[in-house]
């Protein structure tokens, strides 16, 4: 059979592996096949769809709580950073995945601090997403369990200032990458058509068989962990709660600003373990690829050299496999908005007063009765009106 010598810095196909062996290729094997074809189209139509939906989705929580919510509650602003975190994954990967497998474009290798920063950005804001989830059900969990404590009552400063010692922690713990990728990777640790990558085997190492595991307890298991806790808790609560007497409240008024509450902390509850199953689904296949990658692509290079139809059959296969799972991860990213209209009242009564131009239907849902909840003794106690 008639081989040819593979240019491995110019002439890698994009259905490549990392750490190609430098083999010989038989003569029409760069072409890809179903597989590869597969990945290719995977690749080329659904990143650039989800960017623009979660863009949108993203920016319109944002102004829609800055704009409409006349008090902002820890969840609001949650909301707010989550939204901004998610579509910096949508930007910072799926966009330029879709550039890399479609036109063959890195943006990252347009300077050394862009890769760098893209990468470091990449990371951080990945993680954060993950732990933001659980800030949120943690946020929940003391709103359920200790509703008239100081805590509930006045959180929105500790949540943020928990947000904010996370996010610092996540730079501190990713600043390694802004010193271990360069715009002069070497092609053997760099994936087909990357222009930014890793340049020295020993962090090559460090990152591929250690810092992987220590992205995934703190971008998967960690906060999976945490979050099945809280929802345990949660759903607890709420059940035993839905068997309590409650005590008969003294005037009409009270009854129904207890039932609003009570109606609003369901909704709220609701979403949140609707972002929370959304998250099992979507991160799960990304985190079982992220333990196992590096040995799958391992066994296929064994047989670069032996027998390349095995190879490229592997090859091929892994690719197709990994383009489904970061579909599923930008999915997580893109379409936390529509799950908000879907199972949170305030915030879909809020959307559809904004996108309808009601002014006073508007008013009316932003309006806030302050009110003393004479069985708690709790005095402030917010409840916001909803035109239904």
């Amino acid at each position: 059979m008639e081989t040819s010598k593979l240019n491995v810095t110019e002439d890698l196909p994009t259905w490549f592996l990392w750490d190609w062996p430098r083999c010989e290729i038989p003569d029409g094997g760069r072409d890809p096949g179903p597989l590869g074809w597969a990945a290719y189209y995977i690749w080329a139509v659904v990143p650039p769809l989800l960017v623009m939906c979660g863009t949108v989705g993203n920016v319109f929580t944002v102004l829609l709580i800055a704009l409409t919510f006349r008090r902002i509650r820890s969840v609001d602003a949650m909301l707010i950073t989550l939204a901004v975190s998610d579509t910096a994954v949508l930007w910072s990967i799926a966009f330029r995945n879709w550039l890399i497998h479609l036109w063959g474009i890195d943006i990252r290798g347009v300077h050394d601090i862009i890769c760098k920063f893209s990468i470091f950005i990449c990371y951080c804001s990945f993680q954060y997403s993950c732990l933001a989830l659980v800030i949120l059900t943690g946020e929940r969990v003391m709103g359920i369990l200790r509703p008239y404590s100081v805590y509930a009552q006045d959180n929105r400063k500790r949540v943020l200032i928990v947000a904010s010692g996370t996010f610092v922690f996540l730079m501190a713990m990713n600043s390694h990458l802004l010193f271990g990728f360069s715009t002069s990777p070497d092609p053997r640790y760099t994936p087909p058509l990357s222009k930014c990558g890793i340049e020295d085997y020993t962090y090559f190492v460090f990152l591929e068989k250690y810092y992987h595991w220590v992205h995934f307890i703190v971008g998967y298991s960690l906060p999976c962990l945490l979050i099945v806790l809280g929802n345990m808790l949660i759903i607890r609560s709420l059940w035993k709660n839905r068997f309590e007497n409650k005590p008969s409240t003294s005037n009409a008024l009270s009854r129904q600003l207890s039932k609003r509450r009570d109606h609003q902390k369901r909704s709220t509850t609701i979403m949140l373990v609707s972002l929370n199953v959304m998250f099992f689904v979507t991160q799960t296949p990304a985190a079982i690829i992220l333990a196992i990658g590096h040995y799958l692509i391992e066994e296929a290079n064994s047989f670069a050299c032996s027998d390349f139809a095995a190879y490229k059959y592997k090859a091929e296969t892994f690719n197709l496999v990994q383009s489904l799972v970061h579909i599923f991860v930008y999915f997580n990213s893109a379409l936390n908005f529509l799950l908000y209209v879907q199972s949170g009242t305030r915030f879909r009564t809020h959307a559809h007063a904004l996108l309808t131009c009601n002014r006073k239907s508007l008013e009316r849902v932003t309006s806030v009765t302050y009110t003393d909840n004479l069985h708690s003794g709790t005095e402030g106690a917010c409840v916001v009106e909803s035109s239904n």
